[in-house]
């Protein structure tokens, strides 16, 4: 008999502890990692009132498969029995994997997380109504932003992951004469360059994704912590960085002037995108549509290019465009040479003052599900 079912006995007899130390045993000899091991060690720490370590094992289950419906329904019930608001979010992941009809086996503990996560609407959308209501009016728009986030109603389109707000003018690209700045960051493009060139001497930047092992990354498999895309972080979540301080004040100084989305702990943000030779950025698509972003290339070698839905364009240095980053979108590098892009984010401009205070807001206080 092997460890794995010497724990199983061990476990059936309420011996949790040697269960616990069986699979352990197991997990060392073992070269490839187990899903349901791993939710069974985090079953035994739980039943042994370890919860940090129940948290541990949960977290290397979810790093196997982010997406199992039984790991995120125990990460929501021990959120819950620990009093964390995010327990209803884990609730409603793990319901949004269940396809109909559900598993006999798991219809009472569906019955409960289907509670639980109704309850968790109710209480925020009531919530986040009144965090609105402290700053703007309340407005249907902004309502269905609330109800698209909390997933009470289907967003108006595809491709936001996250906040979806009605009625903004859609386009790929969108039309320069909405956006009477690019001009005046256009006609800094050679102090942006400066800039750019001064840091570089002493920053290559940092992988630009870096998602946690229990993140579903499937399109980012090559490029999670790749230096293949890098970013020199100017504005990361509204914080200026001691780098750009030092090196590139100018840049900040001018696109702090624009109409960047201030939300406390989420932006504005800017950065140096760096993209090496032969790099190819999958497609993918942002969080929210009530920003767009901007690119200024700065250094662009020859057929660099860029798709947003069904357009695709070279970059040209010092020419800007500005983007719905909720639409589709890749870029490929297929030169011999490092392109360089200053991206940052700004306000769509169908938001009036009312409505940014507003989402900004909503974007704030439900922070701790979501990050722009």
């Amino acid at each position: 008999m092997n460890d794995d079912q010497l724990a199983d006995r061990a476990a059936a007899a309420g011996d949790y502890r040697t269960a616990l130390d069986h699979l352990a045993r197991a997990k060392s000899a073992d070269a490839q990692p187990s899903l349901a091991r791993a939710l069974k060690m985090a079953a035994m720490a739980r039943a042994l009132g370890d919860t940090e370590a129940a948290s541990v094992f949960l977290q290397q289950a979810l790093a196997i498969n982010p997406l199992d419906v039984s790991a995120l329904l125990l990460k929501a019930t021990m959120l819950h029995n620990a009093g964390d608001p995010n327990a209803g979010d884990f609730y409603g992941r793990a319901l949004a994997q269940i396809e109909e009809p559900a598993p006999p086996h798991l219809a009472a503990v569906l019955h409960v997380a289907r509670q639980r996560h109704v309850a968790w609407q109710t209480e925020t959308r009531a919530r986040l109504i009144e965090r609105v209501r402290s700053v703007a009016p309340v407005t249907p728009a902004l309502c269905g932003f609330i109800d698209a986030l909390l997933h009470l109603a289907p967003p108006e389109r595809e491709g936001p992951s996250h906040y979806c707000y009605p009625g903004l003018a859609t386009a790929g690209f969108h039309p320069r004469d909405r956006f009477a700045w690019l001009t005046r960051l256009e006609d800094r493009v050679a102090t942006i360059q400066q800039e750019l060139a001064a840091i570089l001497q002493v920053s290559t930047g940092s992988p630009y994704i870096r998602y946690l092992e229990h993140v579903p990354v499937d399109q980012w498999h090559e490029l999670n912590g790749n230096a293949d895309w890098s970013a020199i972080h100017l504005i990361e979540r509204g914080v200026v960085t001691d780098l750009a301080r030092r090196y590139c004040p100018e840049t900040v100084a001018l696109v702090q002037s624009l109409p960047q989305p201030v939300v406390a702990g989420i932006g504005p943000n800017a950065m140096f995108s760096l993209l090496a030779p032969h790099t190819h950025i999958p497609p993918h698509t942002g969080v929210s549509n009530t920003r767009l972003i901007c690119h200024l290339p700065l250094v662009t070698p020859p057929e660099c290019w860029f798709r947003v839905g069904a357009e695709t364009r070279l970059w040209h240095t010092g020419e800007a465009w500005v983007f719905d980053d909720t639409i589709e979108h890749e870029a490929m590098n297929p030169s011999e040479h490092m392109r360089a892009v200053l991206i940052f984010d700004v306000w769509h401009p169908d938001l009036d003052e009312d409505a940014r205070r507003a989402v900004g807001a909503i974007m704030e206080a439900s922070g701790a599900l979501h990050a722009l």
